[in-house]
């Protein structure tokens, strides 16, 4: 196994297995109220003024305001913490306080929002349900663009672009520099043996998925495994990329690990395999694990 060093100031740090999350999962006991029973217990304890409705069709939506809520990050979150009583309430307030507000976050100035932008890799609908700012991205997700903060992130709507007098693509390029800069000193794991050369990205901050649009690491990663290579962006928070040659007991291992990652953990994505060229073309690659 042949080990990399730290090269264009990004840290590099090699690995002998797959770096994927470990998946979570509780038996419920007979009698025992489900997890949406126990969250709209305590969110209409929360939120007494409020009508909490439980969909009959869908076991993992909670509905309020006509807003469908969905408890599947909410779960995936709790289940990779203490799990204690204490810790759920805390999740479920954090979780629906967005839906509840009863303000919409105001989007600063343009010289203000710039820096904070950044790259979003969304599911489609999030662009299907508000006029935000979006490119396409594979077939079946979409590229937005975020005002990043400490409590959280904005979408970009096509209104606020236009109000600050920049185009869509202008605003997604500065979004992309502004990732690359902070991305210049993250962690990587990575393997190179006869079966596979992969390099995985696992920092949690919001934007693993994303980074993946960053020309300059592109280029690093495909010095080191090939081009054009195989990712996976399963969630938001994880990206995996390999070589095109990889043996089949890998690619077959991979895809069984996205299909797993992206049903349970947060933030989900896509299952699929997708395959970038140097251009930063994208091809989706439907996973039939």
């Amino acid at each position: 196994m042949k080990r990399r060093t730290a090269i264009l100031g990004i840290s590099f740090i090699a690995a002998s297995t797959l770096m994927f999350r470990s998946l979570f999962t509780r038996n419920r006991a007979k009698g025992e109220p489900s997890f949406r029973e126990r969250v709209h217990a305590i969110v209409s304890k929360l939120y007494p003024d409020e009508e909490f409705l439980l969909p009959e069709g869908d076991p993992d939506v909670i509905e309020v305001r006509k807003t469908h809520v969905g408890l599947q990050n909410l779960e995936a979150k709790f289940l990779q913490s203490d799990q204690k009583e204490s810790t759920l309430q805390t999740l479920v307030e954090e979780h629906f306080a967005f839906v509840l507000s009863t303000e919409e976050p105001a989007v600063p100035p343009l010289a203000e929002a710039l820096p904070r932008l950044r790259p979003q890799v969304m599911p489609p609908e999030y662009a299907q349900q508000a006029p935000i700012v979006s490119f396409p991205f594979g077939d079946s997700l979409a590229v937005g663009i975020v005002i990043d903060s400490e409590k959280g992130y904005l979408y970009l709507k096509r209104e606020d672009a236009d109000r600050w007098g920049r185009t869509p693509d202008s605003l997604l390029e500065a979004a992309i520099e502004n990732l690359n800069q902070a991305s210049r000193e993250i962690a990587m794991q990575s393997t190179e043996n006869e079966e596979v050369k992969f390099i995985g990205i696992e920092t949690k901050d919001g934007f693993d998925a994303a980074r993946i649009l960053i020309p300059k690491l592109r280029g690093f990663i495909a010095d080191r495994i090939g081009s054009p290579f195989f990712f996976g962006v399963p969630n938001r928070d994880f990206l995996i990329c390999w070589n095109m040659d990889a043996s089949a007991k890998f690619l077959q291992f991979t895809k069984n690990k996205l299909k797993k990652d992206f049903e349970n953990q947060p933030y989900p994505l896509s299952p699929s395999l997708f395959e970038i060229d140097a251009d930063g073309n994208i091809t989706e690659h439907e996973n039939k694990a």
